[in-house]
């Protein structure tokens, strides 16, 4: 077990071929991932306020709902940095990747696919 002191985790993913677990941390503003066998989680920045977080097919990209910024963050998970944030308007509650066409999808008070 990892504990992560202060953290507020909203949302979490699992990378099925790795193993890692992500979690979306609102009250840090960051990311966690946890992976098989680790002691410490790694943490990376992300958008205000973030509720949910998808991952893409591969692993390599995680995308976050952040709440108080109105956006989602376009997270590279090998260098954990935030590449992009895309507005999407006040109030993004979850974010999802529909796994045949990599489309994201965000949910808020309009259903919003990102290009």
């Amino acid at each position: 077990m990892v504990t992560v002191e202060g953290s507020g985790p909203t949302g979490l993913d699992l990378d099925e071929r790795t193993g890692a677990v992500y979690a979306a941390d609102f009250a840090n503003i960051q990311i966690i991932e946890v992976t098989p066998g680790s002691r410490a989680p790694r943490l990376m920045p992300t958008g205000g306020g973030p509720l949910s977080i998808a991952l893409s097919a591969y692993g390599r990209t995680a995308y976050t709902a952040d709440q108080a910024s109105g956006t989602v963050s376009v997270i590279n998970l090998r260098k954990g940095t935030v590449a992009r944030s895309v507005a999407t308007g006040d109030g993004a509650k979850s974010v999802a990747v529909e796994p045949c066409s990599g489309r994201v999808l965000v949910a808020r008070v309009a259903l919003i696919a990102l290009p």
